[in-house]
């Protein structure tokens, strides 16, 4: 059925309509103007992550090249070593400070012989061509890890630091029994065994690190089994067999970023080299920092993860390892790489961006102080109800000393003191008087001593009657 007000509502809604006219079609032409905008801000960003991407894979491939040439100069290490029937100090010195000079990255490269037990004696005593130069195979102080001159215990295998690149910073090391560390033997065992190189990152104890303050998450160290060449190795039992040692290469991977891109520096990128398998924390290896914005903190490693768009993610391989490398924007990157089809939606977008920040900054800053002052509240009453009751316990102590001091005193009172154990420490006159026993006779003594068969049943009788009155 009609409605009776059929003809009233509609004229209302003609009515309606003819009134809300104009504001439709204002909303209907910014609807156009935004979505024009939108479509020339996508083609926009379309070909700023084109770019963006491109650059980020181009970094990746710079620095996979530099690792690269990393394995290259440790695989002519261990040709030398295998090609040649003795290797001495001078003639490792000479070859491995040329690749040393080639790389900014390399930090060190040590030769790591297999030594038996019965081998060591020749070893220290310089028999062994160029030996130890005096020196004896230690390991580390186990109350000072910094310090490692403790002679090592005899074991069936040693692997000293025999020669090692740049002297002056290697010497030390000299003598140095990796065998010492299990997580590092247990390395060592893998790589000999799999004959594999083996990466060594995030070790928390300074073994192998060269400098005292250097950033170690950011080293890398490598473990390259040598094998006797004539023979052949596969399997375990001919690994072991043929096993001659390890060259050891620490390279800084921080370092090896920053000489890959040195060249084409990525402007408005920070990029992140991660180890999604370490400890919680330790998963950022190294940042490299844009060249526009040299301050502020890097993003955490959560944070990265937490990054909704315009991230560039790649697995790099670090001797068999997966990392991440992971290139961020900054804002300064969208500036500079903007299109002027799009400025006044920049500028409005920059903005808006700034009051809200400048809003979410004061509430932020206002939270903050509120509570910090809440925390220092808090602290201050914590530390006032701990000295309250300090002082309460110090009131109850003095009043049971005075307590005990007053009963000391009573002639007629009977006092002993015990240990934690129950053994008399000390007894009064009344109480040696009471038990016929000497101070003497009950020091350490447990009270069962006055219920032993010295006495008859009689006289506790009546040393209990004695104490009772």
């Amino acid at each position: 059925m009609a409605s009776p007000n059929g003809n009233q509502d509609q004229t209302t809604k003609k009515h309606r309509v003819s009134s809300t006219h104009p504001l439709l079609i204002a909303l209907i032409s910014i609807v156009v103007v935004i979505v024009a905008v939108f479509y020339v801000r996508g083609w926009e960003n379309e070909k700023l992550l084109k770019d963006f991407n491109f650059s980020a894979n181009t970094y990746r491939q710079l620095l996979e090249g530099r690792l690269r040439d990393i394995i290259i100069e440790l695989d002519s290490a261990k040709r030398f070593y295998q090609g040649s029937k003795f290797v001495d100090r001078a003639e490792f010195s000479s070859f491995i400070s040329k690749a040393i000079s080639k790389s900014d990255e390399i930090v060190s490269i040590s030769w790591v012989p297999r030594i038996s037990g019965d081998q060591r004696r020749i070893l220290e005593t310089s028999k062994w061509i160029g030996g130890l130069n005096g020196r004896s195979i230690h390991d580390p102080d186990p109350v000072n890890p910094n310090r490692h001159d403790k002679p090592s215990p005899p074991r069936a295998i040693h692997f000293p630091i025999l020669y090692a690149e740049p002297g002056n910073k290697m010497d030390e090391w000299i003598g140095f029994d990796l065998a010492s560390n299990p997580t590092i033997l247990t390395l060592l065992e893998q790589a000999r065994d799999e004959d594999v190189i083996v990466p060594i990152t995030h070790i928390s104890s300074p073994h192998l690190l060269t400098g005292r303050n250097a950033n170690r998450e950011s080293f890398v160290i490598l473990i390259q089994p040598v094998y006797r060449s004539n023979g052949p190795l596969q399997t375990i039992k001919q690994r072991r067999d043929r096993h001659l040692g390890f060259l050891i290469l620490q390279y800084d991977i921080g370092i090896a970023l920053e000489t890959a891109i040195s060249n084409s520096e990525p402007i408005g990128l920070d990029i992140y080299i991660v180890d999604v398998e370490a400890e919680d924390g330790n998963e950022i290896v190294f940042h490299h920092r844009s060249r526009l914005v040299r301050t502020g903190a890097p993003l955490t490693f959560s944070e990265l993860w937490e990054i909704p768009e315009f991230i560039h993610t790649s697995s790099l391989n670090v001797s068999g390892r997966q990392w991440k490398l992971m290139t961020v924007p900054l804002a300064l990157y969208y500036v500079n790489h903007q299109q002027y089809q799009s400025w006044g939606v920049l500028a409005f977008g920059l903005a808006l961006s700034s009051l809200f920040s400048y809003v979410m900054f004061s509430n932020y800053s206002r939270t903050a102080v509120i509570r910090e002052t809440v925390r220092s509240q808090t602290k201050e009453l914590s530390r006032t109800n701990e000295a309250l009751q300090y002082e309460a316990e110090q009131r109850k102590s003095q009043l049971r000393e005075l307590d005990f001091q007053k009963f000391a005193l009573d002639e007629h009172a009977i006092v002993s003191i015990t240990d934690v154990r129950g053994n008399i420490i000390y007894a009064n006159e009344k109480f040696c008087e009471i038990s016929e026993y000497s101070l003497e006779e009950l020091d350490r003594k447990n009270h069962r001593i006055i219920k032993s068969d010295e006495h008859p049943p009689e006289f506790y009788a009546d040393m209990w009657k004695t104490i009772s009155s």
